[in-house]
């Protein structure tokens, strides 16, 4: 429906006695139902977006995971730590004061090594 037809409609009804706002639901009516259809196939579209969204990225979780399951399995094979393997409180508390103690010597001798450089 037109625009014009939906005028002429309202005037006609308008003019005939009828209550204005009837005559405003009866022209505006159409144009409501195809905006409705407009916006309902609009929201699907978007709602088929979102679950096409949603499946991919659930791909990709599952890829993550295989990946980190294969790296776990790579630092088992040579001996590196890994996740899945959480050493007692007493091993970590010994490998922070050894970490601390390995930074500081290095960075001793870098600031040697820096000193001997810039005497040359």
């Amino acid at each position: 429906m037109a625009i014009e037809e939906v005028l002429d409609t309202i005037a006609l009804n308008a003019t005939s006695g009828a209550n204005i706002f009837e005559a405003l639901a009866e022209g505006i009516g159409p144009a409501l139902v195809k905006v409705g259809v407009f916006l309902g196939g609009v929201g699907l579209l978007y709602l088929i977006l979102i679950l096409v969204r949603v499946y991919y990225e659930r791909e990709k979780v599952s890829l993550l995971k295989d990946i980190r399951y294969n790296q776990m399995q790579l630092n088992k094979h040579y001996g590196l730590r890994y996740t899945m393997r959480k050493p007692n409180l007493l091993i970590r508390t010994g490998r922070k004061i050894k970490d601390l103690f390995v930074a500081s010597r290095m960075k001793s001798d870098l600031k040697k090594k820096i000193k001997s450089k810039l005497k040359r």
